[in-house]
């Protein structure tokens, strides 16, 4: 199993749009954040058996759900995948 942070560049795009002067936030996201088709990519690189995305950036907005992040790891993923939420607990045995 895999856990991975994950965002979405829609979801930045329109983050940002929405926040006066967030060029800077942009930049920030871009640059220490995982876009979802990079985290699959890694996924099936590491050959894992589940990857988890979690702390998904945008994590607050309601036009993003959980198809769209299943649609962009779905590109580089094919194994089984669960989105975060808050309160989810995944038991490690």
């Amino acid at each position: 199993m895999m856990v991975h942070e994950a965002m979405l560049i829609a979801g930045i795009d329109k983050l940002v749009a929405r926040t006066p002067g967030a060029n800077r936030l942009r930049e920030h996201l871009i640059a220490s954040h995982t876009p979802a088709e990079d985290a699959g990519r890694i996924a099936s690189s590491a050959k894992v058996g589940t990857l988890v995305l979690n702390h998904l950036v945008p994590a607050d907005d309601p036009e993003f759900a959980e198809r769209d992040w299943l649609r962009e790891v779905s590109q580089t993923w094919s194994g089984p995948i669960t989105i975060g939420s808050d309160g989810l607990r995944i038991p490690i045995c």
